[in-house]
Formats: C-alpha cells, structure tokens, sequence
C-alpha cells in the first residue's frame, strides 16, 4: 500500500514545496519527548522542541517548511506535545480557505443557481468532491472559532476564488495551541489578523487547532453569501 495515497488533487500536489531538511530530527525529538512526563520536564527540551516546529510549521502558508507528502511524519511529534500539555475539548472546528487555483470557481460553477441559505446534501460531483476533499485532508490547522476562520477564507483581496468553511463535529485534536498558555513563546501574541500588524508571530496562534483528517467525507455544501460555502465533512 502507498503510505501516501492522499485523497489530495494530482495538480495541488505538482505544486508541492520540498520540505526543510529539519524533517530529519523528527525521530531524534520525538524520542527526546518520549521520555518527558511533566510540563516541567518539557522545559528542559522546550528550545530543541520550539526550534523544529518553528522551521517545519509556522510558514506552511508560505510554502516553507514540511510539504502535504511529509506532513504526517510530524504527527507522532505533535501527539507527544499534546500528551504532555494536554488538548481541550470543542464542539465544532473550522477551517476557512480558498479553492485550489487550478480550478478556483468550482462550486461556484458547478451550483450556479444555488440560493442563499441553500443546502446540497450528499453532493455527488466528482468536479467538487474531489477539490474539497483534497483541502480538507491531512495535518492542518483549524479553529474552534467561526469569525476567525471566515477570515482566514477572505482575506487575500482581489482574489475571486471561491470561499470555503469547513466544519467538522467534535473534532479529534492532534494539537491544541491554547494549551501552551497564553504567554508562550510558542503562541503568537497579540491576534492574528489579514493586515499582519499588530501581532508578534510565532508558531501557532490563540485558538488554532490541529486536525489530522485521514479519510474526509462531504456531508453537505450550503452557500453563506456570495461565493462563501459552508462544507460539513465527517472523517470516516
């Protein structure tokens, strides 16, 4: 069996980055974090920790760092720091994006005379299927906060693509970045926000979240305004 047969679109993946060379200590960390019991004793390591995941995740967007191909050889790390910092619990996550740039109006497109508030359940097209599944799968950042992830799917101007949130119910979280505390050097301070100001970044960002979907599935696609849809999906 391919160890990578993601349900990612062949064209998203032609334009996959090659990932830092930092992949190569996620064995040799992991290993460290195996032996860590207490947040205390994560303090000890917390540099060697800050460091791999500053390279490998905090400019993913940039398409700097670890590519969708490597991305899961990160989970077994992030688990550890979970288990060490512990996750919250959330009724809902979210995840707001654009469509992909080889076919950007796809939903838009294939539901032209979708009204407002409308909703397809079960939709069938291979066309949307396909895309959405490719931008829900794998080791990526959500949030349990709506506002903020519709501006996640927003706020590059000028850009006509269709908009995205997705949603997932009672999410199984791989990473909670809440977790590290407020005044981490892990957690950008200030909030994130389109015009990159006002903001120290960091890592991860207050509410960001992280999911591992492993086999997404398209419940329904209902149309929020404009060319903004809502995607429930479950992963089964």
């Amino acid at each position: 069996m391919n160890r990578y047969a993601m349900p990612v679109h062949p064209e998203v993946l032609k334009k996959d980055f090659k990932s830092s060379s930092m992949v190569l200590q996620i064995p040799k960390v992991t290993a460290m974090l195996k032996l860590v019991k207490t947040r205390r004793q994560l303090q000890s390591i917390s540099k060697i920790v800050f460091n791999i995941l500053k390279e490998l995740w905090s400019d993913i967007d940039l398409k700097r760092g670890i590519n969708l191909k490597d991305r899961e050889k990160l989970y077994p790390l992030l688990k550890e720091v979970s288990r060490i910092i512990g996750v919250g619990s959330y009724p809902y996550a979210y995840r707001g994006v654009r469509l992909s740039s080889f076919d950007p109006n796809s939903l838009s497109e294939t539901y032209p005379d979708l009204e407002t508030g409308e909703i397809i359940n079960d939709p069938k097209e291979p066309r949307v299927l396909l895309h959405l599944e490719s931008l829900a799968y794998g080791l990526r950042s959500w949030s349990p906060e709506k506002e903020l992830s519709l501006i996640w799917s927003s706020y590059k101007r000028n850009d006509t693509r269709d908009r995205i949130l997705f949603r997932i119910s009672e999410p199984e979280l791989v990473l909670d970045a809440n977790s590290f505390g407020r005044n981490s050097p892990f957690l950008s301070k200030g909030n994130w926000n389109p015009s990159l100001e006002e903001a120290e970044y960091s890592i991860f960002d207050w509410n960001e979240i992280l999911l591992f979907i492993k086999n997404p599935q398209i419940l329904s696609i209902q149309k929020i305004e404009g060319n903004l849809y809502l995607v429930t999906i479950k992963d089964n």
